[in-house]
């Protein structure tokens, strides 16, 4: 299922990532809505659907088809945004268009809109936006940050040669704040402007918020064989980040009661989605009670480098927090047993760094876990994910 929180299977996701911006990490402002007002805020819309194509679909959680706003039918101009009920802060916008080879329902000129309390003020114009895919998001950011109480879409003309709109299609529009530093502890119920995908051979899956001791984390479920020499296999929720960055993430892997011994969770910085691009892991395995940080230096290369040696003697800890940097070419990895007050980089191995000259200025870093087993999946609990510029 294609959902809010971006998950996506890899079929769909070059179209997805070929034109995300990147930088500073975005999160939409929109809340996941099950009604036009509910259950916050209210759509604005020119439409009048109420049926299966309603304006709030595109706001609904699900980015597939056929959950999907479709405008009136040859009227210009078309109108989506959301009207939030108080000041909103806003630096950039996203559409997703996902009507496959019905392309000429893309929208291709708009001016994007805040409204300040007696009129709509333009904050964005897009001119000839042609050549969309079947299944694209395109994100555009604006010269300032906005401070308005609702945004919309005005839409005056689609990829059909007749002029005007003939019919707008539109699977998701994200109204995004993009601040320097993102710390994502869940307590919302959801994960939005993360992506989820499946590594190599892994086939199932999936992530949700859970209640878990009275706080809220991410629970993330996995199969996959392994990810360690050869290929890489496992279930993968990533962020797509551009330079200098650093990662931390709280790490329970006490729930990864099942799979394999070799089982693991933590992170994976990726080239790509490719189970044999370059990447750096650095994981927890709970059955072994050790930390392993190992990378893939080159495309088909061995995926063993250590980074560091394995550290022994960690058992599973919810104190337990993970890091890692990049600055310029290089990575390093870091852990901290007691919930982040002291940190440790491993003097071992490469010493908790490695330089990787040929790895690309924008990768895909996240939360993964890998079972260890083929048909058995296994589930680690993830919370308080903070991301922002490297120091």
């Amino acid at each position: 299922m294609l959902s809010r929180f971006r998950v996506a299977t890899s079929s769909l996701t070059l179209g997805l990532l070929a034109t995300a911006a990147a930088a500073a990490p975005c999160q939409d402002q929109i809340p996941v809505l099950t009604a036009p007002t509910s259950p916050a805020g209210e759509v604005i819309s020119s439409s009048d659907n109420v049926g299966s194509f309603a304006p709030w679909l595109a706001f609904d959680g699900d980015l597939g088809y056929p959950s999907t706003w479709l405008s009136d039918v040859f009227e210009t101009p078309a109108i989506l945004g959301f009207d939030f009920g108080q000041v909103t802060p806003v630096d950039r916008y996203t559409i997703l268009f996902g009507n496959g080879s019905l392309r000429s329902r893309a929208p291709r000129d708009w001016e994007f809109q805040g409204f300040d309390g007696s009129e709509w003020v333009t904050l964005d114009t897009r001119v000839a936006e042609t050549s969309w895919l079947g299944f694209e998001s395109r994100s555009y950011d604006l010269a300032e940050t906005a401070e308005y109480s609702a945004y919309r879409l005005f839409i005056s003309d689609d990829n059909d040669v007749r002029e005007g709109v003939v019919v707008i299609s539109m699977n998701d529009l994200a109204f995004e704040s993009c601040a320097d530093e993102l710390v994502d502890d869940f307590e919302d119920g959801d994960f939005d402007s993360w992506w989820l995908d499946g590594i190599g051979h892994a086939n199932q899956f999936e992530a949700e918020v859970i209640d878990a001791g009275g706080d809220r984390a991410l629970a993330l479920t996995s199969d996959g064989a392994t990810a360690y020499i050869q290929r890489d296999n496992g279930g993968f929720l990533y962020r797509e980040l551009t330079g200098d960055f650093l990662i931390e993430t709280d790490i329970d892997t006490s729930t990864m009661t099942t799979g394999k011994d070799f089982r693991k969770a933590g992170f994976f910085m990726r080239a790509s989605l490719d189970h044999l691009d370059l990447r750096l892991l650095a994981m927890h395995l709970p059955e072994k009670e050790r930390l392993q940080f190992v990378a893939r230096e080159t495309y088909g290369g061995p995926g063993n480098v250590k980074v560091a040696l394995e550290v022994p003697g960690v058992p599973s800890s919810p104190t337990m927090r993970l890091r890692m940097e990049r600055v310029g070419q290089t990575l390093t990895v870091s852990y901290s047993l007691d919930g982040g007050t002291t940190w440790t980089t491993p003097s071992t191995g490469l010493g908790g760094s490695i330089e990787m000259p040929t790895l690309p200025e924008t990768v895909l870093v996240g939360l993964a876990v890998v079972s260890n087993n083929i048909s058995v999946t296994s589930t680690a609990l993830f919370d308080n994910v903070l991301i922002r510029p490297a120091p």
